[in-house]
C-alpha cells in the first residue's frame, strides 16, 4: 500500500471537514445577522386595496369639485362687469339663476376643502399601509432566507457525519494494518 495516497485520503477527509465546518459556521453568522423583526401589524391586503380605490374615488370627487368651484369663478369673472342681456337688459350678474350659483360657491369651496382634507388624510394612511406591506414583505423574505441557510446546515451536518464516518473508518482501518503488517506503513 502506498504510504502517500493513505495520507493523501486521510488529509482529504479533513480538509473537508473543516470546509464544510467553517461553512457552518458563516450560515450561522449569516443567519444571526438577518433581522427577525416582526411587523408592527399583519397586513391586510384586500384593506389596502379598498384604501386605494378609495383614493381614486376622492380623487374623482375632487376633480368635480373643483371644477364647479372653477365655473363658477368664471362665471363672476365673466358676467362681474356689468354685462347686460341683450333681450330683457337685466345685468347678468344680478340674474336669479346666477345669483343662486354665486351663493353656492362658498359650498363648494367648503366641499372641495372637506374633500381635500379627506384625501390627506387617506393618502397618510395608504403610506402606513406601504410602510407595514414594506415591514411584512421584508419580514416573510427572512424568514425563507433563513429557513434556506438552515436547510444548508442540516445538509452540511448530513455530509459531515457521513465524512466523520469515513475518517472513523479510514483510521480503524489503518489501525488494523498497523496491527497486522507494521512494516508497510514505515516504507
Amino acid at each position: 500500500i502506498d504510504k502517500e495516497l493513505l495520507i493523501v485520503n486521510q488529509e482529504s477527509l479533513e480538509k473537508d471537514i473543516a470546509a464544510i465546518n467553517a461553512n457552518n459556521v458563516k450560515l450561522n453568522e449569516t443567519i444571526d445577522a438577518i433581522s427577525k423583526e416582526k411587523p408592527s401589524a399583519f397586513y391586510e391586503e384586500d384593506d389596502h386595496d379598498s384604501l386605494k380605490e378609495e383614493i381614486m374615488e376622492i380623487k374623482l370627487e375632487k376633480q368635480i369639485a373643483k371644477s364647479k368651484v372653477d365655473e363658477i369663478s368664471k362665471l363672476i369673472q365673466t358676467y362681474g362687469n356689468g354685462i347686460q342681456c341683450e333681450h330683457c337688459g337685466i345685468n347678468l350678474i344680478d340674474a336669479e339663476f346666477t345669483k343662486a350659483k354665486i351663493e353656492s360657491l362658498e359650498e363648494h369651496k367648503n366641499n372641495y376643502n372637506n374633500i381635500s382634507n379627506k384625501l390627506i388624510d387617506l393618502e397618510a394612511k395608504n403610506e402606513d399601509f406601504n410602510k407595514l406591506k414594506k415591514e411584512f414583505d421584508n419580514y416573510e423574505k427572512n424568514k425563507l432566507v433563513i429557513n434556506k441557510h438552515q436547510l444548508s446546515l442540516e445538509g452540511n451536518m448530513l455530509k459531515l457525519t457521513q465524512l466523520e464516518t469515513k475518517m472513523k473508518n479510514y483510521l480503524e482501518v489503518q489501525e488494523k494494518i498497523k496491527k497486522n503488517n507494521p512494516d508497510i506503513l514505515n516504507e
